[in-house]
């Protein structure tokens, strides 16, 4: 066989494999990795903050301003035949996806992802100075609370270089399964909610519990207040710093004036509001009297953030300010979160509404 007609039919068998195998899927696939590529520098990265296992409703109602909602997303469809789950990202509003990772101007897109259990994805992102931040989640499937149906999300930080992109939806498209989270089962406490606990009293079952695992919602705020800018608070309720370090806070309600003192590690809930099947409660914690930078002398430093029950409870007052007492473990999230100091010195108080 001549030289010519071996190279006739070297050419027609490459062809052969190229229809083969389609040439369109080859080329579809190499714009897959050149888009992915960027991204994968947060492969292998360790978490900035210690990985937590939150446990949002699947059904939770559309959210109507994203950029307070405490998982990225403004509405979540759970698929029970394969366990998927379908994310809806809004971008409309501002800092829709900026959360407690920062401020961002919104693109005005809505984009929609679907999630499969173990799969690993970015869901913020944000452009700092000479490193980015990225919100992680890991899906694991659902799971339940008194019944209701919940997703497993275990998140995380990446601190990653500010090569990576923090384009909409780009990271939200192009970050899923780069980061292998399956060595954080033995490294973290990540086990889901197994239910109410034995001998458990209806009390609890109804009311503490519910509480105690509510889903947090971000962004957290962290004020640091200088004496002479106290008492502080809003309608409803002020707060005094006394000379032991402890806090006294009066509550005011239905005309019924109500006064508690809180040591520094404790949290108490200050609002509570019914919402269809969950309840919005409003939780500060008291961090204690620290020098903090920037401020002269010491400040008081408070804690706040706000979330929803994945059953409802009661919201009879004063009741919820006298039971709830130390029933949200507020302590941890210095462990899990980046916990940023806001200046509200100047009154009227800038917190919580």
């Amino acid at each position: 066989m001549g030289t010519n007609l071996l190279v006739l039919v070297s050419a027609s068998a490459a062809a052969m494999v190229l229809v083969s195998v389609g040439y369109q899927p080859l080329h579809d696939y190499a714009e897959y990795k050149a888009e992915r590529a960027p991204y994968l520098p947060i492969a292998g990265l360790k978490p900035e903050f210690e990985p937590l296992l939150i446990e949002p409703l699947a059904d939770r109602p559309r959210i109507r301003h994203p950029g307070e909602t405490e998982v990225g997303y403004s509405y979540a469809e759970y698929h029970p035949g394969d366990g998927s789950v379908t994310l809806t990202y809004d971008d409309t509003y501002y800092n829709a996806h900026g959360m407690h990772l920062g401020y961002r101007e919104p693109s005005g897109q809505v984009h929609n992802q679907t999630y499969h259990p173990g799969q690993t994805f970015a869901y913020a992102c944000q452009e700092l100075d000479g490193f980015n931040r990225v919100g992680m989640f890991q899906y694991r499937g659902a799971g339940s609370f008194h019944g209701a149906t919940t997703l497993k999300l275990v998140h995380f930080d990446l601190l990653v270089p500010d090569t990576v992109p923090c384009d909409f939806p780009g990271y939200l498209v192009n970050t899923v399964d780069i980061y292998d989270a399956g060595w954080f089962d033995g490294s973290y406490d990540l086990e889901p909610y197994g239910g109410p606990p034995e001998n458990a009293t209806e009390h609890e079952i109804r009311y503490v519990l519910p509480v105690r695992h509510m889903v947090k919602e971000l962004p957290f705020t962290v004020d640091a207040i200088q004496p002479k800018h106290l008492p502080v608070g809003p309608p409803g309720y002020r707060i005094d710093l006394n000379p032991d370090g402890s806090i006294t806070v009066e509550y005011t309600a239905d005309g019924v004036k109500l006064v508690r003192t809180y040591e520094p590690g404790q949290s108490f809930v200050t609002s509570c509001l019914n919402e269809g099947d969950t309840t919005m409660l409003g939780v500060h914690y008291h961090r204690g009297v620290e020098e903090v930078y920037g401020k002269d002398g010491t400040s008081l430093v408070l804690g706040w953030f706000k979330g929803y029950t994945k059953s409802p409870v009661p919201c009879t007052y004063p009741d919820y300010v006298t039971d709830l007492v130390d029933v949200v473990d507020a302590g941890m999230l210095d462990r899990h979160y980046y916990m940023k100091f806001y200046d509200w010195s100047i009154e009227p108080f800038g917190g919580p509404p």
